[in-house]
C-alpha cells in the first residue's frame, strides 16, 4: 500500500534510525536508492529483516538526491508513496496518522516538526510548513499549493504522479522545488490535515546549510524555472522579487542577477519588492482603484 523513497549518501546512522521509525508492516515497501556512497548499505537488509527493504543504486555517478527519488518513483508499487530522506524520521504514531487520511485525493498535506543536532533541540526548520497548514485549514489559504516546496510531510497518490509523468528536477540543490509546483499544479483534488508525522533535521554540511557556488547557482535557475511557471500558468501565487534575486544570488551570479531581474521585471514576471497579486495586473489596479474608492 505505501512506497517510501529514500535517497541516500553516506549517511548509515540516520538511516537506521529513519527505518527504526517505520513499523514492519507487510504492505510498507522501503525503497533505497544509494548515490554512490562511499559506505555499503547492503547490510541494511539483513539488519532489518522484518522490514521489506529493497536497495538500488544510482549507477551513472553521484547525481544527488533528485536522480534518487526518481529511480525510486519507478520501482515503487504500492498505492501511496512518501519521500524521507535518510538523516530524518518519521514521528512516533505517524502511519496511524497517515491510515486513517489516506484515500483517492491526489495528495495529502501533513504538519511536521524539526531536531537540531548541534543544540540538541527543536529546530525551525517545520515553522513555515506548519504555518502553512494551519493557514489552509483556518483560511483555505491556497497558498499551500505552491509555497510547500519539500517532498517530506505529504502523501501523494502514486498513479496521480505516474499518469502525469511527475518527476524531480535532478539537480545539485533545490530539485524538489519544480516537483511539488508541478504536482500541485495537476492535482485536482488535495486533504490538509493537522497531524504531525515527520520529523526534518538540521546538521552542518547539509544542503540546507551549504552555501556553496554550485549550490546556490543551482537554487539560482530553479528559482527562474519556477517564476517562469507561474507566470506562464497565471498561477495565483506568490511574485518573486527583483530584490530578493539580487540580494541572494548576486555574490554567485554577480551582474546576470542584475540582468535577469531586470528583464523579468520588464515583462511583469517578478515585482520589485515581495508582494501577493491576483492574476494580471490590470486586476490589481483596479483593486488598487477600489481602495482609493473606500478612502474617499
Amino acid at each position: 500500500m505505501y512506497s517510501i523513497v529514500i535517497p541516500h549518501y553516506n549517511c548509515i546512522v540516520g538511516l537506521e534510525s529513519l527505518i527504526l521509525s517505520i513499523p514492519a508492516r507487510s504492505e510498507i515497501e522501503i525503497i533505497i536508492v544509494d548515490d554512490n556512497s562511499n559506505c555499503s548499505v547492503e547490510n541494511i537488509i539483513d539488519e532489518f529483516s522484518n522490514h521489506n527493504i529493497f536497495i538500488y543504486t544510482n549507477d551513472s555517478g553521484v547525481k544527488g538526491a533528485g536522480a534518487c527519488r526518481n529511480i525510486g518513483l519507478n520501482a515503487a508499487s504500492g498505492k501511496y508513496v512518501l519521500f524521507a530522506d535518510s538523516d530524518d524520521y518519521f514521528v512516533d504514531n505517524a502511519f496511524d496518522s497517515i491510515d486513517c487520511c489516506k484515500g483517492d485525493e491526489d495528495i495529502v498535506f501533513f504538519k511536521a516538526t524539526s531536531f537540531c543536532v548541534k543544540s540538541g533541540g527543536l529546530s525551525d526548520r517545520h515553522t513555515k510548513y506548519c504555518d502553512i497548514v494551519d493557514q489552509y485549514i483556518l483560511k483555505k489559504d491556497k497558498s499551500i499549493l505552491y509555497d510547500f516546496v519539500v517532498p517530506w510531510g505529504k502523501l501523494y497518490n502514486r498513479r496521480f504522479l505516474v499518469d502525469n509523468s511527475i518527476y524531480f528536477d535532478e539537480v545539485i540543490a533545490s530539485n524538489d522545488v519544480m516537483f511539488s509546483m508541478r504536482s500541485c499544479w495537476k492535482s485536482r483534488e488535495i486533504k490538509v490535515v493537522p497531524e504531525t508525522i515527520y520529523c526534518v533535521t538540521r546538521d552542518k554540511g547539509t544542503l540546507t546549510t551549504t552555501f556553496s557556488k554550485e549550490v546556490l547557482s543551482s537554487r539560482y535557475f530553479v528559482e527562474l524555472s519556477k517564476i517562469d511557471f507561474i507566470f506562464k500558468n497565471k498561477i495565483k501565487a506568490k511574485k518573486s522579487s527583483a530584490a530578493a534575486l539580487v540580494y541572494n544570488y548576486f555574490n554567485v551570479m554577480s551582474f546576470k542577477v542584475i540582468l535577469d531581474a531586470s528583464k523579468l521585471l520588464i515583462y511583469g514576471k517578478i515585482c520589485f519588492f515581495p508582494i501577493k497579486y491576483i492574476v494580471s495586473p490590470l486586476e490589481l489596479l483596479k483593486t488598487v482603484r477600489y481602495k482609493k474608492m473606500l478612502k474617499k
